[in-house]
């Protein structure tokens, strides 16, 4: 809850700030780049804050059965039934920011840069003015979301969002502690390796490089904890 409403805060100020700022002291020019920073920034927070906000709200929705009374796994002083207002609210959460994050990318890269948005551009022999200027106020807002990708793998964002969702949050609800659930993590982490070995979605090679040594020595963890 605390996490939320610093989010929530945080984006109201800054909307109230640049409407303040923007409409006494600033010229149209630095208008648009005051705002379409403030959105870059508003975006930035949520993108940093979205895999641990999404692993809280699943906890929710983990108990632990001691004897025949239900206690909420992460804080077992509290009975499971007696959070069912919070989990309600958990659900909305989860619609709202857990499954509306991955699929508002989606949309904002396929306008951005998706086969529909390519082809358009080839189809006209020469851009407007208008057409520049907001292609660069989008790529100030949301470009980091598609401009360190190949134009083949305008999507790859999305791709590594349900990723760290796994990883973070949907993989604590397979028997938490068990082989089963390192089994889970290590199917995960191996496809995530394979894609991008595939694909090798980055626009500079010694990204793909970072990128596969990273989810490497994710998968290896993974593969050394069942020794354990």
């Amino acid at each position: 809850t605390a996490s939320v409403s610093l989010l929530v805060s945080f984006m109201l100020i800054h909307e109230i700030t640049t409407r303040l700022v923007c409409r006494k002291r600033m010229s149209a020019r630095h208008t648009d780049l005051f705002f379409d920073y403030t959105i870059f920034a508003s975006v930035l927070v949520v993108f940093l804050l979205y895999p641990s906000l999404s692993a809280r709200t699943f906890q929710l929705f983990q108990y632990n059965a001691i004897g025949e009374e239900l206690l909420l796994a992460v804080d077992m002083r509290l009975g499971y039934e007696e959070m069912r207002t919070a989990r309600l609210v958990g659900m909305v959460f989860v619609i709202g920011f857990v499954l509306g994050v991955p699929v508002s990318v989606w949309l904002v890269l396929n306008n951005a840069a998706g086969p529909n948005r390519r082809k358009a551009d080839t189809q006209l022999h020469m851009l407007t003015e208008e057409r520049v200027e907001a292609d660069r106020r989008y790529a100030r807002r949301y470009g980091m979301f598609y401009s360190k990708y190949r134009s083949a793998c305008w999507w790859w964002e999305v791709f590594d969002l349900v990723r760290k969702l796994l990883l973070t949050a949907v993989l604590v609800f397979i028997a938490t502690g068990s082989v089963l659930q390192v089994w889970v993590g290590i199917f995960i982490s191996l496809f995530s390796l394979m894609m991008t070995v595939q694909f090798r979605p980055f626009v500079s090679w010694q990204l793909d490089v970072l990128a596969v040594t990273s989810q490497l020595c994710t998968l290896l963890t993974l593969i050394a904890s069942l020794g354990f």
